[in-house]
């Protein structure tokens, strides 16, 4: 929270900030109000719900006008958000298998996030090529899946160097785009109490 409200004067001119239920309370929407309202911006966040009380999902907006922000777009942004949240738990936690970084100077701790970032990025290529072969959406291929096949795949080939062909290699890559396509995600359960607009 305390990071949160150091990075309010860095929000861009005209922007929309989407923020999670952490955010959704009295004392920080009064902090950034004034800021939003400075750089004429937006906001959307998922409020807390009472404690011990079951209460409906509910949102803090200054987007008002009904027929251009319709909720359900609304609720369809945050939802998008929460696909983000993932992917920075991919990127921090499932791909580095380490609490801290291995950088000891700013300049290798750059060197390193810049090739996690990198490596992330290769990940969702090839989920997107199995998500191509398997005719599915993306996130019907498992992150995890993906990751362990892609390093094993890497290995494979380093080791194999001057070993295996072109043509093998990429019959290996295939194989593999196969098999991921070949286990997909199951559907994800439905919402015991589904989010209303």
């Amino acid at each position: 929270m305390t990071l949160a409200k150091r990075l309010l004067s860095r929000i861009p001119a005209k922007s929309l900030l989407i923020a999670d239920r952490c955010y959704g309370v009295g004392a920080f929407l009064n902090e950034f109000l004034t800021v939003l309202q400075d750089a004429s911006c937006a906001y959307l966040v998922r409020v807390r719900r009472a404690k011990g009380a079951w209460v409906d999902v509910r949102f803090w907006t200054n987007l008002l006008d009904s027929k251009s922000y319709p909720a359900g777009e609304l609720l369809a942004l945050y939802a998008k958000r929460w696909e983000q949240v993932m992917m920075y738990k991919q990127l921090k936690i499932d791909m580095r298998q380490a609490p801290l970084l291995n950088s000891h100077t700013p300049h290798t701790t750059a060197q390193e996030v810049a090739s996690l970032v990198l490596a992330h990025a290769l990940i969702a290529q090839t989920r997107m090529q199995a998500a191509g072969v398997a005719g599915t959406k993306v996130l019907g291929i498992s992150f995890g899946k993906t990751l362990v096949l892609v390093r094993s795949l890497w290995l494979t080939l380093a080791a194999g160097h001057g070993i295996i062909t072109k043509k093998q290699a990429q019959a290996l890559t295939d194989q593999m785009l196969n098999f991921l396509s070949d286990t997909l995600l199951p559907l994800r359960r439905q919402r015991s109490c589904p989010r209303k607009v």
